[in-house]
């Protein structure tokens, strides 16, 4: 079995680290977000190196058409089932609407985190181009910022991963692809 990134796996593939043409099965998890993220061509690549008798599975929130094209290439007559979640959020999450009309989302995000003092929290972003520009900024203004999202290399990963086990940073700046399935000790902000 293997885990990993569409980008990554395409990596190693790509490299001859990996071999997946008597792969059995492909399981693709979020494959909206994977279509939101720019990140299905990875997945088609992937799926195009393993055999025809392969099963697919494919997890999603949602089936938005753009995705439709690529179920259809790789899954005869898929079988759809809806799962009603038991609550949306957990209990004890507390949801603030700050209303940016008008103002610079930056410097507002940044009036925030300052008044905030979390032991560590996270700053989640929909893009590698909106981390790293949010990151940035903040780096600017003087924090201690680390950045998480799929365009760092397995190296660049572990090394952050070590500062924030460190305590180096206050905030973390993520994608949320990047940040899914990621267990960070001490995480305060936003509380689960």
């Amino acid at each position: 079995m293997v885990v990993g990134t569409p980008g990554r796996i395409a990596d190693l593939i790509h490299e001859q680290a990996l071999n997946v043409y008597k792969a059995t099965s492909l399981v693709i998890d979020e494959a909206d977000l994977m279509l939101d993220m720019g990140f299905l061509e990875d997945v088609d690549r992937i799926g195009a190196q393993m055999p025809e008798q392969l099963q697919m599975l494919v997890f999603s929130a949602t089936i938005p058409e753009k995705l439709k094209p690529f179920l259809k290439k790789y899954m005869d007559n898929p079988k759809y089932a809806h799962v009603e979640p038991k609550r949306i959020t957990a209990e004890n999450i507390q949801h603030i609407l700050v209303p940016s009309k008008q103002r610079d989302k930056l410097k507002l995000l940044h009036e925030m985190v300052t008044n905030v003092q979390p032991y560590l929290g996270i700053i989640f972003a929909n893009t590698k181009t909106t981390v790293d520009e949010i990151a940035a900024f903040l780096q600017e203004k003087g924090m201690k910022i680390g950045v998480l999202h799929g365009g760092l290399t397995p190296r660049e990963r572990k090394k952050v991963m070590k500062q924030i086990e460190d305590l180096e940073f206050t905030y973390i700046v993520a994608s949320d692809l990047a940040a899914r399935g990621i267990d960070i000790k001490g995480v305060s902000q936003p509380r689960d």
